[in-house]
């Protein structure tokens, strides 16, 4: 009761503080008239905390569930069947991230105006015209015909999530209050269209227009230098999958620029969820067998590197069926999204496996059109367009429409450029044909009995089997077993295409570029057969690892993408670690995430000094605080710290402004005389091969000044250009140039509401670090500004038949997304410091149960 009368003290003091918001508007929060309505904000106290128990019950129940949760927050589900167990699940889900769950759905259906007001219609478009919720019903419909019992079990789910709807319709969580907005009932296809969201924010969407510009723009041999289908060349890469080679796909070229500059534009203004794929959003995922382990079982790491925001994007959760299905009950711990009812990431008692994103271009291609009003040209013919009118329904009861137009490939792309803020750009027509729009809808694709049966895998071969099901968005899902195998898959539906309406597929076509609609261009053949993805079990190296890098090498006979990898540093940093050591333990592995080593400064930073010193010798003068720039660089080069990216430091700050700097002076004078700045640069793995082989190669050579410049010039140009632009931007004195001031991490709060944000705290890592946390610069905190990274870690050791699985986890946040509760954000403080907390997987003791639910009829 004492700590009831508290909470609500807090909330008056909050309230306070929250009265100006009667009249103004705030974040997405809109003046909020009724904000003192008692069955309001008021109601936020009773649901901070889980009560001491709970009994919830419902007829469509076939059996108790009880639900233990514990220190943490985490619900253990205990079962008799799998319709009760995710039934109870969906009503945990709503209970603590309902307004979550809502946004993701509103987004993904475009939907936000209808909760959020009129400024959200241009991003509703987007992904109205996209057609998520479309390629959801036609799903749907092959889920029903398909795979009925994945559709039961997503409906029970749903009926979990609307029973606590139904049960706490007075005590919704605090947006609703604020935003005066009630939830909608939960729907199976609300299930299914957040993973096309995840597909399209996975995915290198905008690749595609970038490359045809750039081949546009860029003479011949330029581009295929700077953007080479395949770095097979460059001796840097360690491939996800080892000995699988891949040819060299041959390019087509493609024209039309003022369009594909405002597409462009336009989808890079769309916001994210998951984040911004162009600052090397990714993940790491690794095992070793137990002849490299010194538990001598397999033990698999994971860290999925999403958006940091708070709720987070993850609910942890153990699930528990007694239901025998071919002698394996359901049980299963891990991680899924809210909103869908199947874990994810997790483990049960006999394997473990986590993912990775694979980035290839899978997910869609477009098409130059010629159109008339009402008619597209296809095949030698006029074809007519698919015209419909979509609504858009607004908050406060208006609704508006825009008109969709379809060809044989998608719809118009290019019409969003129409009445919106790129309509300067006049256009051709161009449409995207997007993956999940064109999937086969006969039983051969469904995500979700994918992921219903890893959950209750046994061994390798039921998991294969089960992966074979995945469509998107492509994953490389890293495997282990109590039996003692290791595994890699690359899972996904890659198009395989065709030149022109009557070729044959070619795996050798790429879809690199926008091609021609008139069906003389690059058109979808089918999907490259899972059994010819590329897999691997049991390598004789002893481990497997992906950190987003190219998946092959070699001579694999169809095409997955180009350009889309990460750079490969911190697969690099994770082979070398794996390869050079005989044994690990769970702690290495655990600091082996932790990690702050960045492999890039291994790479630049003995040139800067050898450079450095030439230059000295040479008889260059330079400022005092250069050199004690370079001394810094100097000492941390010759310490224990050498290339790790340590808040404490001062030389990781000075580091990764040269090497911004660095790519700047090398490709910014090109860049502009071909009036191409803006857009995507050589990988840095280009960059890196002409500093260490091509020192003089023309890169160097600034066009905009007289003379000509070399590699070594270049170099310490963007040392005096570092040191005077942190003089400028970050501080005068150096001796504060500390990465814990120049590098934070922040979560912001999906209500964009400040006070319910986390940090900005001093972070350590990089980009290119396994502990990947890359940020952007804000002027204003005058910090690089870190809102991605490892959103789950999660290290586990499957142990043998006669031992446990043991496993440790943790995410920055906490399970409930009330900010009374004390599970708001308690296990950030693990996260920032590389803590974990333990997994009870075997067993729940007393003591660290906190809460019990039980469910009945």
């Amino acid at each position: 009761m004492k700590s009831k009368i508290i909470k609500e003290f807090i909330v008056v003091i909050i309230t306070i503080g929250f009265i100006f918001i009667l009249t103004t508007s705030f974040g997405i929060i809109p003046a909020l008239g009724n904000f003192l309505n008692p069955f309001g904000v008021w109601t936020v106290p009773d649901s901070a905390e889980y009560p001491e128990s709970l009994i919830i019950e419902d007829a469509n129940l076939i059996s108790q569930v009880q639900v233990k949760i514990d220190i943490y927050g985490v619900p253990h589900i205990h079962a008799e069947n799998d319709e009760d167990l995710f039934f109870a699940l969906g009503y945990m889900h709503s209970y603590n991230r309902l307004f979550e769950m809502d946004i993701f759905r509103k987004y993904a259906s475009g939907k936000l105006s209808e909760f959020l007001g009129a400024e959200y219609i241009e991003i509703d478009k987007f992904y109205k015209l996209l057609g998520f919720y479309r390629a959801a019903e036609k799903e749907l419909t092959d889920m029903q015909e398909n795979h009925t019992r994945i559709y039961q079990l997503i409906q029970k789910y749903c009926s979990g999530v609307n029973k606590y709807i139904s049960d706490f319709s007075t005590k919704l969580p605090l947006e609703y209050h604020l935003l005066s907005v009630k939830p909608e009932p939960w729907k199976p296809i609300d299930v299914l269209i957040f993973r096309y969201l995840q597909a399209w924010e996975l995915a290198p969407s905008t690749y595609d227009l970038d490359f045809t510009l750039l081949k546009k723009k860029l003479p011949d041999n330029v581009f295929d230098e700077l953007y080479p289908n395949w770095t097979v060349g460059l001796p840097f890469e360690d491939p996800i999958i080892p000995n699988i080679k891949s040819n060299s796909p041959k390019n087509f070229k493609n024209t039309i620029v003022n369009t594909i500059v405002g597409i462009s534009s336009f989808i890079r203004e769309i916001p994210t969820i998951l984040g911004p794929i162009e600052q090397g959003i990714g993940s790491n995922n690794w095992v070793v067998n137990g002849s490299k382990s010194s538990t001598g079982s397999p033990i698999l790491c994971g860290d999925p590197h999403l958006a940091h925001q708070i709720p987070s994007i993850w609910f942890e959760a153990h699930l528990i069926s007694n239901e025998n299905n071919g002698g394996l009950k359901y049980e299963t711990h891990g991680v899924g999204f809210p909103g869908v009812p199947f874990l994810v990431i997790g483990h049960n008692a006999h394997i473990a496996w986590t993912l990775t994103n694979t980035g290839g271009d899978s997910i869609v291609d477009y098409y130059n059109e010629t159109v008339n009003d009402t008619h597209y040209y296809y095949n030698s013919e006029w074809n007519p367009l698919k015209i419909f009118e979509i609504p858009i329904d607004i908050k406060g009861g208006k609704k508006v429409y825009f008109t969709v137009k379809e060809t044989c490939h998608g719809p118009l792309i290019s019409d969003l450029l129409d009445n919106s803020y790129f309509n300067e750009y006049p256009h051709n027509d161009i449409s995207i044909k997007i993956l999940s729009n064109n999937l086969p809808r006969n039983g051969r694709y469904c995500a979700y009995k994918t992921l219903y049966g890893i959950n209750r895998a046994c061994n390798y071969s039921v998991y294969n089997e089960s992966l074979s099901f995945w469509d998107s968005p492509a994953q490389n899902f890293v495997f282990a077993d109590k039996n003692g195998d290791i595994a890699m898959n690359i899972a996904g539906a890659f198009p395989i295409r065709k030149k022109g309406v009557s070729g044959a597929p070619d795996g050798n076509l790429t879809g690199r570029f926008v091609q021609p609609g008139n069906g003389t261009g690059e058109e979808w053949a089918g999907f490259i057969p899972y059994s010819e993805l590329p897999q691997i079990l049991n390598p004789s190296q002893g481990y497997l690892a992906s950190a987003n890098q190219r998946p092959i090498n070699g001579s694999y006979p169809y095409y997955l993408g180009t350009n889309s990898w990460s750079n490969g540093y911190r697969a690099r940093r994770i082979n070398d670690v794996l390869r050079n050591k005989d044994k690990f333990s769970v702690n290495d592995m655990k600091s082996l995430q932790a990690e702050n080593y960045d492999y890039s400064v291994s790479q630049f930073l003995p040139i800067l000094i050898e450079t450095w010193n030439y230059s000295i010798n040479a008889g260059e003068t330079f400022s005092s605080e250069v050199r004690r720039a370079m001394n810094e660089l100097y000492e941390w080069n010759l310490s224990e710290q050498r290339f790790i990216m340590n808040r404490s430091l001062i030389a990781p700050t000075i580091y990764w402004k040269w090497i911004e700097l660095f790519e700047y002076n090398t490709w910014s004078d090109e860049f502009a005389d071909w009036s191409v700045s803006g857009l995507k640069l050589p990988d840095i793995k280009i960059l890196e091969y002409v500093t260490k082989f091509e020192r003089d190669s023309k890169w160097f050579n600034d066009t905009r000044v007289a003379g000509t410049q070399d590699r070594n010039h270049t170099l310490i140009k963007s040392l005096n250009d570092t040191v005077d632009w942190l003089k400028i931007n970050l501080n005068s004195d150096i001796n504060k140039w500390k990465w814990n001031s120049a590098h934070k991490v922040f979560f912001q709060h999906l209500s964009l509401i400040e006070s319910l944000n986390r940090g900005p705290y001093p972070h350590d890592g990089s980009n290119w670090a396994i502990n990947n946390a890359g940020g952007i610069w804000d002027p204003i905190e005058k910090a690089y500004i870190v809102q991605f990274g490892p959103s789950w870690r999660m290290v586990v050791n499957l142990g043998n038949f006669s031992s446990p699985v043991e496993s440790w986890g943790v995410y920055p946040g906490g399970q409930n997304s009330n900010p009374l509760s004390s599970h708001y954000d308690d296990l950030l403080g693990l996260w920032l410091n590389y803590q974990y907390h333990d997994i009870y997987f075997s067993s729940q003791p007393e003591e660290i149960v906190e809460s019990n639910f039980l469910f009945r009829k």
